[in-house]
């Protein structure tokens, strides 16, 4: 990972652990709104995921540039229950069919992408390893896929 990846999950899983690993009432209360979005764009007009925007912008990721990745990865991560040091296609890879784990695969945009997860974190435990995740959700690309597919298979 180089140093703009590592950024990018330290501060994804800077962000969980203070909003939703806490035992603050509001903690509980910005994890069902984020879920209940009924599309990951619908995380933008939660005031946690601009949380996020400002911390990202902050290191100098402009997430008004890219507002789908930014609301996929604020609804995704409000479906994780427990940051564990696994990646997660080699947790799908012991838990979902060869036909989920492609249909994954196959999206395109972050939203896509969002909605496979979601459906799929259930199968987990809803347990990932937060940084790595978010940062795939943001880097989601053929590299990505292909390291995905490697980690699935061979946990299978």
């Amino acid at each position: 990972m180089n140093d703009e990846n590592e950024s990018i999950s330290a501060i994804c899983h800077s962000w969980w652990l203070a909003t939703f690993a806490t035992r603050a009432s509001g903690a509980n209360s910005a994890r069902a709104r984020l879920r209940r979005a009924s599309a990951p764009i619908d995380a933008l007009m939660i005031a946690e995921t601009h949380d996020l925007a400002q911390r990202l912008l902050a290191a100098g990721h402009d997430m008004r540039r890219r507002p789908d990745i930014l609301a996929a990865i604020a609804h995704v991560l409000a479906h994780v229950r427990e940051d564990i040091p696994q990646r997660i296609a080699g947790r799908f890879g012991s838990a979902v069919s060869d036909a989920r784990f492609h249909r994954l695969l196959a999206a395109d945009t972050a939203s896509e992408l969002a909605v496979q997860l979601v459906r799929q974190l259930p199968l987990v435990g809803h347990r990932a390893d937060i940084g790595a995740l978010a940062n795939d959700i943001f880097y989601w690309d053929d590299r990505t896929r292909t390291r995905w597919t490697f980690d699935f298979y061979e946990a299978a």
